[in-house]
């Protein structure tokens, strides 16, 4: 009687057991995993150092943007209080502003505006800002056939006759490429709003001018700079009652850095003083007629310099009177701002390189670091010809082998990503501590880095498995008989 044979399944290797042997192989192969794991930690470290260099950058980039605003917050309330928006920056800041922002209720005070006036400038300013920029975009050319020679407001407004408008979308039909950034709905709706929207924005901006007129009014013939002086007290009432949005913490910096600037006009007028020119010449070692007010901010970088500055402004007579008691901290804290203005100019010029660059560097970092694991990988597929051999004899499945090279890859890649995050992070904002000083590290975006230093590792992971697929395919499809008479 024949024997039955009976067919069964062959057995899987069990992800524990296959991670087991993974484990086992790589610590056999010590020397070639730890060469995996460099080229892997050199490839995240080189594309971490970028990301944390920029997200360092544009975290100061915005400091300063906020920074540099308060410091030159004189010469921005001085055109405020002086001159009213022009009709332009108005439409601007109603469509770019959010509708609860203190502008835009600055701005619907100066007009005077009900509820319905106020949501009848936010729904049209967007549009009408939107195809203003879009043919002030264009070309020359394009412009003169679209809207002849108008510009700014007197594009909507060249657009109001029928004619116009007919001749406009003729002429553009044929620009290929572009896209009006407003449906024809919603420029018809403009237009036919839009004389509307000309005399509430000239409404806001004769409410501008007449504040001013207010303000002008209160200082009683006295300047403007002497008003901003006393911006915390009196006069930043009078600017608030004239209807402007004007903050404690605003008029505060302001006179602070108005009296700074009475300060900066007092050192100006002590360097025609032969006596102080030669006195500072001495202390900064250079010819009396190289001196500029730069070398007396020098000397005011400490209190001992500037209480020597007190004493020779004292022996002027012509000017002893302007010296005030919080002279010296005002000519300490004008030379601290002119070092920080300078560095955070600097620092706002970065700007521009946060962007292109970075991508295509990170790009080339991991092609670098794919073809190096591959590289790597296949050595460890050559290297282990036998092994591949003895585990499909013993009855491995392909897809068991193809497992474990894949595990090996993502262990080395965890590995070599953890490190190279870590030290593509400390080679970038040390990069930015020598660059920047303690400005790089107390704008530190701490969320951030570590959202990068996670991106990192399963970057490295990923890119370790990825490249691993070609060379464990390989290994997988290995003959068992051809591998064995391999030496």
């Amino acid at each position: 009687m024949p024997k039955a044979i009976n067919i069964m399944d062959q057995p899987r290797l069990g992800l524990a057991k296959t991670f087991n042997l993974t484990v086992n192989g790589i610590r056999y192969r010590v020397f070639r995993s730890a060469v995996t794991v460099v080229v892997i930690t050199v490839a995240i470290a080189f594309m971490m150092n970028i990301v944390a260099e920029n997200l360092i950058k544009s975290a100061m980039v915005d400091h300063a943007k906020a920074r540099l605003e308060k410091i030159r917050i004189e010469a921005f309330w001085t055109s405020r209080l002086m001159t009213p928006e022009s009709s332009r920056a108005i439409l601007m800041k109603w469509a770019s502003a959010p509708d609860d922002s203190p502008e835009i209720a600055e701005s619907a005070r100066f007009g005077k505006f009900n509820d319905k006036e106020t949501v009848f400038l936010l729904e049209h300013a967007p549009s009408a800002e939107g195809l203003i920029a879009f043919v002030e975009s264009l070309d020359y050319g394009r412009q003169r056939l679209l809207v002849r020679r108008n510009s700014g407001l007197d594009i909507i407004s060249h657009l109001s006759d029928p004619e116009n408008m007919e001749r406009f979308k003729r002429n553009f039909e044929p620009m290929r490429g572009l896209r009006l950034p407003v449906t024809d709905e919603n420029l018809n709706s403009l237009i036919s709003a839009w004389p509307r929207v000309l005399e509430l924005i000239s409404r806001v901006r004769n409410g501008h001018a007449d504040a001013i007129v207010a303000v002008k009014r209160d200082l009683k013939g006295a300047r403007l700079f002497e008003g901003l002086r006393h911006a915390d007290g009196a006069f930043g009432e009078a600017v608030r009652n004239a209807g402007f949005e004007f903050s404690s913490d605003t008029a505060s910096e302001l006179a602070r850095n108005a009296r700074a600037t009475a300060t900066i006009e007092l050192v100006d007028q002590t360097l025609d003083n032969q006596s102080f020119r030669r006195a500072v010449a001495v202390r900064r070692d250079l010819l009396p007629q190289e001196i500029t007010s730069g070398d007396v901010w020098t000397i005011c970088q400490t209190e001992a310099g500037a209480a020597w500055v007190i004493e020779q402004l004292r022996q002027i007579e012509s000017l002893s009177w302007r010296i005030e008691p919080d002279t010296a901290a005002m000519l300490r804290f004008i030379s601290d701002r002119n070092t920080e203005e300078r560095r955070l100019a600097n620092v706002e010029k970065m700007e521009m390189e946060v962007g292109e660059r970075m991508w295509w560097l990170i790009l080339l970092s991991m092609i670098v670091c794919v073809v190096g694991i591959s590289n790597a990988m296949l050595m460890s597929v050559t290297e282990r010809y036998r092994e591949i051999a003895t585990f499909k004899c013993l009855g491995a499945l392909d897809s068991s082998i193809m497992l474990i090279f894949v595990i090996e890859a993502s262990l080395l890649g965890l590995v070599g990503g953890i490190v190279g995050s870590i030290a593509g992070s400390v080679l970038g904002l040390g990069g930015m501590i020598l660059r920047f000083g303690a400005l790089a590290f107390t704008n530190f975006p701490l969320d951030q880095m570590l959202l990068g230093l996670l991106f990192s590792i399963f970057v490295g992971v990923f890119l370790a498995a990825a490249a691993a697929i070609f060379p464990s395919f390989k290994a997988a499809r290995l003959a068992p008989m051809e591998a064995m008479r391999i030496e």
